[in-house]
């Protein structure tokens, strides 16, 4: 009865292709008599096929809200969350063996000679999984991307309140999906839900504040603009080609590392200076102290942040209007030695012969979104920047907990399902699973009996035996070792 349900419910909301459950759709005979369309009656392709992709996108609205009815009575209502969300993708493995059913087909062509050819998707066990590779892992399967909760940005080394970190949202595709476009689609859907149920329940709609992700978003101009358009903010971390000076605005102003700032900031500080991969704490303590020295020099954002067509309005760090700003030839405003000026640094004068730019000339300048598309609202590399970043750490346990095949684990198994719906149900199935521990854990900080640290809850458990009797060898070996030092002095 469970499978019966199962297979039910799954075709349904299946908008799969080659679904069996989809093949009555391809049918001419059994569309019109759906339609009440009579055998005479013309019902020609195109007609027929605008019919089935409209069924097919009805079947995916009706996957995405089965999904987030299911994640949503997870959610507990007494949290104390503030609209600030993690974003990021991960790829689950197909059911369906790669190396048996993925091999190519032998065949005899018209001269009878043994041929070779790929599978057709009909002839396939799981139709919708695709290739996918990423560094040194691949295979067949699907990709999952979604949002979770995080904690808000109170300042460096000052936690949020305590939250439970749960899957807001998710989505299942093809592997061969473009992760970028596919977080942006799962962020506005996700939006989309909420608009609806804070107005049918009559409440306001609820906060949106910070979303965070990895330098795989952005890549794409396209990602930042779509957050910009749903109200949240983008804290990323920068890929290859956004670091270090990039170009120079028509107003003046340079662009380092996607921010802009002053044309008089010097030359040594252009440079862009990252952590490193495995980097320790002096290293990013480095890269902070490094970075934070642009500061002074830093095009302020009139109100802190875009405007509502992305724009952003920008007052040079010399005007008379910014607080503590530098001292600059080309601002005759910047009153050098004023008592009632903080004087931080002095621009070195970049422009001897006039026109001056619009930054220099004008107290504020407009760049459009197009012009600074990887505006954050930190400085990236510095202390704020880099713990506000690192909020996401928390949630990374979000897909750990899913995939570990200690635990939930979602790969082959016993039980086999193909198909994107079905293989999205089963991905469900194990977010719900994992919220409600995580919920449960959360309601037991709340009663004090699991404390959070400075980094992350802490939970003791008995060792392994195998673990122990490493420990007892490594012990023997050093006091063996120290026997034939004492010796050796004796």
């Amino acid at each position: 009865m469970v499978s019966y349900a199962f297979n039910l419910v799954s075709a349904v909301i299946n908008p799969g292709v080659h679904s069996e459950s989809n093949a009555d759709l391809f049918d001419v005979a059994r569309v019109k008599l759906f339609l009440g369309i009579t055998e005479d009656d013309d019902f020609d392709t195109h007609e027929h096929a605008l019919w089935v992709d409209q069924m097919l996108q009805e079947k995916e609205v009706l996957l995405d809200q089965f999904v987030r009815m299911g994640l949503a009575a997870t959610h507990p209502r007494d949290a104390d969350f503030e609209g600030d969300y993690s974003l990021d993708g991960t790829m689950v493995a197909s059911w369906e063996p790669p190396k048996r059913s993925r091999r190519r087909i032998k065949y005899l062509d018209s001269d009878g000679v043994l041929q070779r050819r790929p599978p057709r998707p009909h002839e396939m066990s799981d139709p919708d999984a695709t290739w996918w590779s990423k560094r040194d892992k691949a295979g067949i399967g699907y990709l999952v991307t979604a949002t979770t909760w995080m904690e808000k940005d109170c300042g460096i080394n000052r936690r949020g309140p305590d939250i439970p970190y749960l899957i807001e949202h998710l989505s299942i595709k093809t592997a061969r999906t473009n992760g970028q476009r596919e977080g942006a689609r799962v962020v506005e859907s996700m939006i989309a839900h909420h608009e609806r149920e804070d107005a049918a329940a009559g409440r306001p709609d609820r906060l949106r504040g910070d979303i965070t992700a990895d330098r795989e978003y952005s890549y794409a101009k396209e990602w930042q603009w779509r957050m910009h358009l749903v109200g949240l903010t983008p804290h990323f971390t920068l890929a290859k080609p956004q670091l270090g000076l990039t170009g120079t605005l028509p107003s003046g102003a340079i662009i380092v590392d996607g921010i802009a700032y002053s044309p008089g900031m010097p030359t040594s500080l252009r440079k862009s200076m990252q952590p490193i991969m495995f980097a320790t704490r002096d290293d990013r303590a480095s890269v902070a102290a490094f970075n934070s020295q642009r500061e002074p020099f830093r095009i302020k954002a009139n109100g802190g942040g875009r405007q509502a067509d992305g724009s952003i309005k920008f007052y040079c760090p010399a005007s008379n209007l910014a607080k503590g700003a530098i001292s600059c030839p080309n601002k005759p405003s910047s009153k050098v030695g004023s008592p009632t000026r903080i004087q931080i640094g002095s621009a070195l004068p970049v422009i001897v012969n006039s026109p001056k730019p619009a930054i220099c000339a004008q107290s504020s300048v407009t760049v459009p979104f197009e012009q600074i598309p990887y505006w954050q609202p930190y400085v990236p590399g510095t202390a704020e920047h880099q713990w506000s970043v690192n909020r996401r750490n928390l949630v990374e346990s979000a897909f750990s907990r899913i995939k570990d095949e200690a635990t939930q684990s979602v790969r082959r198994g016993t039980f086999r399902v193909m198909g994107r719906a079905k293989v999205g149900m089963v991905v469900l199935f194990n977010a719900m699973a994992a919220n409600l521990v995580e919920v449960e854990r959360w309601r037991l900080r709340q009663a004090g009996k699991y404390l959070l640290n400075e980094d992350r809850e802490v939970r003791s458990r008995t060792p392994r035996r195998h673990t122990r009797n490493r420990a007892i060898a490594a012990n023997r070996r050093i006091k063996a070792a120290q026997e034939r030092l004492f010796g050796f002095k004796g």
